[in-house]
Order: C-alpha cells, then structure tokens, then sequence
C-alpha cells in the first residue's frame, strides 16, 4: 500500500461501544486526496500520530547563517550583512514624504523588523522620497528565493561552503513567509 505523510491535527474524538472516532483536520490537502481519491471509504488504514519533527533548518534560519559566515569574513555584523543584501536585491517602494514627517516616517517604518528601513534618495523644495525595504519575513517563496540565492553566491564568492542545490530546493520550498527576520 502507498504511504502518505499529512500534518493534521486532531479536531474531535468521540467514543463509542465499538470503538473510538478520531476526526483530523488538515491543510494538506494535496496530499490527502492523492492517498483517499478513489479509495474505498469503509477501508481500513494504519495511522501513525506523533507530534511532528522540527524542520532543522528553513530558508530564513540558513539565510542568517550564511549572514554570520559572511559577516565573519568581512569584520561585521550579520545585521548589516543582512541590510545590505536586503538593499541590494530586496523589496521596497519609493515614497514621497514631507520634510517635517521624514523621521517619523523612518521610525513608525523601522518598526516592523531589522530588514524594514527607508533611505532618503531623493529631494525636493516639499519633502524627500525615501525608498522603504521590506523585510524577508514578508516575502513569498519566489522573493525569498531571491533573496537567497544572492547571499549563497556571496558566501561562495567568499569560500564559504555552502548547501547542497538539492538541500536549497527544499529550504526554499519550504517558505511561507512570516518568519522572523
């Protein structure tokens, strides 16, 4: 018989003479109609319950791994490590702000996370335009891979090991988003 790995969590039991009923909910739900299309219902299935393993790594936590073997080599810090490349390949929008609302506007932005600041690259005789990076806990797979493939080439360029493209795939794969930054 085929297996099938599905998180799920256990929304009711209920017991009864015959026998105990467990009712899961999941959000994997690719998964769980390859295994159930076409099966017989009144079947019986093995179950296996245990609380799900902890990813070892995901991209996020790799990307500041590399950003602290980097930061090593070049005698700084990975937050700054982390900024630049947040600058260099991020996200961000440019907005015009007035000059009396610029600090304000920097502070209330920054609030977000370390990979939220805003740069002044513009001005004129009304305000200033400030570019205002967002950080990569909300970036979708296609930004966060993005994100990471320029800190891998980097810490290669440095001669720092680096993981395997397969293992990249999976970490990548793996981004939802939301994480820390």
């Amino acid at each position: 018989m085929t297996c099938v790995t599905i998180r799920a969590k256990v929304e009711s039991i209920e017991t009864k003479p015959e026998g105990q009923y467990i009712k899961l909910f999941t959000n994997s739900i690719k998964e769980s109609d390859k295994f159930f299309v076409g099966r017989d219902r009144e079947s019986w299935f093995e179950v296996q319950l245990g609380k799900p393993k902890k990813r070892s790594l995901n991209a996020n936590g790799y990307l500041w791994i590399l950003c602290q073997k980097i930061a090593e080599k070049l005698f700084s810090t990975k937050e700054e490590i982390y900024k630049n490349f947040i600058r260099e390949v991020g996200i961000f929008i440019d907005v015009f702000v007035k000059k009396s609302e610029v600090e304000s506007f920097k502070k209330s932005w920054k609030k977000n996370k370390l990979g939220w600041f805003c740069e002044e690259v513009g001005h004129q005789k009304n305000g200033t335009v400030l570019r205002c990076y967002q950080g990569s806990s909300s970036y979708d797979q296609k930004e966060m891979s993005v994100l990471l493939n320029e800190v891998v080439f980097q810490a290669k360029e440095l001669g720092i090991e680096t993981a395997t493209p397969d293992e990249l795939k999976r970490l990548k794969s793996l981004w939802k988003g939301g994480f820390n930054d």
